[in-house]
Protein backbone atom coordinates (compact mmCIF):
# COMPACT_ATOMS: atom_id res chain seq x y z
CA UNK A 1 0.00 0.00 0.00
CA UNK A 2 1.42 3.23 -1.22
CA UNK A 3 1.86 5.82 1.61
CA UNK A 4 -0.16 8.70 1.74
CA UNK A 5 0.58 12.09 -0.51
CA UNK A 6 0.74 14.18 2.12
CA UNK A 7 4.00 12.87 3.90
CA UNK A 8 5.58 15.01 0.97
CA UNK A 9 4.53 18.18 1.56
CA UNK A 10 6.66 19.14 4.86
CA UNK A 11 10.07 17.40 2.85
CA UNK A 12 9.53 18.85 -0.48
CA UNK A 13 11.03 21.90 0.07
CA UNK A 14 12.20 23.26 -2.99
CA UNK A 15 11.66 20.06 -4.90
CA UNK A 16 9.18 20.56 -7.44
CA UNK A 17 8.21 17.77 -10.15
CA UNK A 18 10.73 19.43 -12.89
CA UNK A 19 13.80 19.21 -11.05
CA UNK A 20 12.78 15.96 -9.88
CA UNK A 21 12.46 15.01 -13.59
CA UNK A 22 15.62 16.40 -14.37
CA UNK A 23 17.70 15.25 -11.53
CA UNK A 24 16.48 11.30 -12.90
CA UNK A 25 17.40 12.40 -16.34
CA UNK A 26 20.63 13.65 -15.26
CA UNK A 27 21.65 10.65 -12.97
CA UNK A 28 20.86 8.45 -16.03
CA UNK A 29 23.13 10.50 -17.99
CA UNK A 30 20.86 11.08 -20.83
CA UNK A 31 20.53 14.29 -23.42
CA UNK A 32 16.95 15.73 -23.24
CA UNK A 33 16.30 14.69 -26.77
CA UNK A 34 16.62 10.67 -25.14
CA UNK A 35 14.63 11.59 -22.26
CA UNK A 36 12.04 13.08 -23.49
CA UNK A 37 11.53 10.39 -26.13
CA UNK A 38 11.03 8.24 -23.46
CA UNK A 39 8.10 9.99 -21.96
CA UNK A 40 6.30 10.71 -25.06
CA UNK A 41 7.15 14.25 -25.23
CA UNK A 42 9.19 17.33 -27.34
CA UNK A 43 12.55 18.23 -26.46
CA UNK A 44 10.93 21.67 -25.47
CA UNK A 45 7.91 20.22 -23.39
CA UNK A 46 10.88 18.73 -21.41
CA UNK A 47 12.89 21.99 -20.78
CA UNK A 48 10.07 23.77 -19.74
CA UNK A 49 8.92 21.16 -17.61
CA UNK A 50 12.28 20.84 -15.94
CA UNK A 51 12.47 24.83 -15.75
CA UNK A 52 9.20 24.55 -14.12
CA UNK A 53 6.88 26.77 -16.64
CA UNK A 54 5.07 23.73 -17.50
CA UNK A 55 2.92 21.44 -15.47
CA UNK A 56 1.71 17.89 -15.88
CA UNK A 57 -1.26 16.25 -15.02
CA UNK A 58 -1.48 13.50 -12.18
CA UNK A 59 -2.16 10.96 -14.84
CA UNK A 60 0.46 11.75 -16.86
CA UNK A 61 3.16 12.05 -14.16
CA UNK A 62 1.94 8.67 -12.60
CA UNK A 63 2.32 6.93 -16.45
CA UNK A 64 6.17 8.10 -16.28
CA UNK A 65 6.76 7.06 -12.95
CA UNK A 66 5.77 3.24 -14.60
CA UNK A 67 8.03 4.33 -17.57
CA UNK A 68 10.68 5.43 -14.65
CA UNK A 69 10.15 3.18 -12.45
CA UNK A 70 9.51 4.82 -9.67
CA UNK A 71 6.89 5.78 -7.15
CA UNK A 72 3.54 6.93 -8.93
CA UNK A 73 2.05 8.51 -5.54
CA UNK A 74 5.50 10.30 -5.39
CA UNK A 75 5.35 12.03 -8.71
CA UNK A 76 1.40 12.39 -8.68
CA UNK A 77 2.01 14.27 -5.25
CA UNK A 78 4.80 16.34 -7.11
CA UNK A 79 3.03 16.84 -9.92
CA UNK A 80 -0.32 17.79 -7.72
CA UNK A 81 1.71 20.46 -6.12
CA UNK A 82 3.18 22.18 -8.79
CA UNK A 83 -0.39 22.23 -10.72
CA UNK A 84 -1.69 23.79 -7.55
CA UNK A 85 1.30 26.25 -7.33
CA UNK A 86 2.50 24.84 -4.31
CA UNK A 87 6.22 23.70 -5.93
CA UNK A 88 7.32 27.39 -6.87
Amino acid sequence: MDPSPNFLIPLSGSMTFGKLIQSIRESEQESIEQFAGRLWITPQNLMSIEEGYETVTTVKAKAWARVLGYSETQFAALAMLGRMGGDS
